[in-house]
């Protein structure tokens, strides 16, 4: 939206005094996110650590830390979505097919113990799933973290282990349709709480306009 902003703006080839579009004018009114939970933000903040201002600690890389860049191609993403479809008849998305193909690679790259848990988290857009959806212009942040809990790695491991994850990821989407935000805070929480210790937690991100996949 900034982008198509500043394109009209000098398209006007006018000082910056006039007026944007309703469509391009974004939103800063954060009483637009209306979710009539008291307790919501207690919750969340119980995760994480008492609110400071001061810098975390810096901490060394580990020695096996790996990075690298793979690419997946508009015809990977079709070729994964035949592949799934013969086990899932629902509708595929880009995102479950690329978070799916994602995670099971990160498992199977682990190795180790079939029976270890193992977890994956990624973001949700809620604009559009709150009782009085936020406007699609809203300048602000309106995502939530969801998380797939309560699996193991033998499930990602074989042959069959992109197809589960699949599974997972689709049944993880469509219920945000269905289930409130008070509904799917309390499963994140919860999740998060009874996470067993050695969990290899798997997680997906946009930055820059690149998907970036993170294990941990």
């Amino acid at each position: 939206m900034f982008i198509k902003s500043w394109a009209h703006i000098c398209k006007l080839n006018e000082p910056l005094t006039g007026t944007l579009p309703e469509e391009l004018t974004p939103v800063i009114n954060r009483t637009v996110i209306d979710l009539h939970v008291a307790d919501l933000e207690s919750k969340m903040l119980e995760l994480n650590e008492p609110r400071t201002l001061e810098l975390p600690p810096v901490t060394k890389t580990g020695s096996g830390l790996v990075r690298l860049t793979l690419e997946l191609t508009r015809e990977h993403i079709d070729k994964l979505k035949e592949r799934a479809e013969s086990e899932v008849t629902r509708l595929l998305s880009t995102f479950v097919v690329a978070s799916a193909y994602l995670w099971s690679c990160l498992v199977k790259a682990r190795g180790g113990d079939a029976d270890r848990p193992v977890a994956f988290m990624y973001a949700a857009d809620f604009r559009n799933r709150l009782n009085r959806p936020v406007p699609d212009n809203y300048f602000g942040n309106c995502v939530f973290p969801i998380g797939c809990f309560g699996y193991e790695a033998k499930m990602l491991m074989g042959e069959d282990g992109f197809v589960n994850a699949v599974k997972i990821l689709t049944d993880s989407v469509r219920d945000l349709g269905s289930r409130g935000i008070e509904t799917v805070c309390e499963l994140y929480v919860d999740g998060i709480k009874n996470l067993k210790p050695g969990t290899q937690i798997d997680s997906v991100s946009i930055r820059g306009g690149f998907w970036v996949g993170e294990t941990g």
